[in-house]
């Protein structure tokens, strides 16, 4: 396995490039100038809920992934929704 260290963390490769694809979509529904990380809450930005559902949606999207609809409010934190994209990506192979 490919590891790196990502802010003290380790992270497996695709949990970075995953990190990387959906930092400039959670910026986007930011309110605040905050450095986003895997532990940052979507609180903490200032996305309310109605938001977050617009943003996973988006994600979705450019990940080409499906989060289903009842998990969807459960995903507080940037790493909940990486936790997701992985468990998605593991799915796949």
């Amino acid at each position: 396995m490919n590891f790196r260290v990502w802010n003290d963390k380790i992270l497996l490769r695709s949990a970075k490039e995953h990190l990387e694809k959906i930092k400039p979509l959670v910026a986007q529904f930011s309110h605040k100038k905050k450095e986003i990380l895997p532990s940052t809450s979507f609180e903490s930005l200032g996305i309310d809920s109605y938001e977050v559902v617009d943003l996973l949606m988006l994600i979705e999207e450019q990940c080409n992934v499906y989060i289903d609809e009842g998990k969807m409010l459960e995903l507080k934190t940037v790493q909940d929704v990486l936790d997701v994209l992985d468990k998605c990506s593991q799915e796949e192979n």
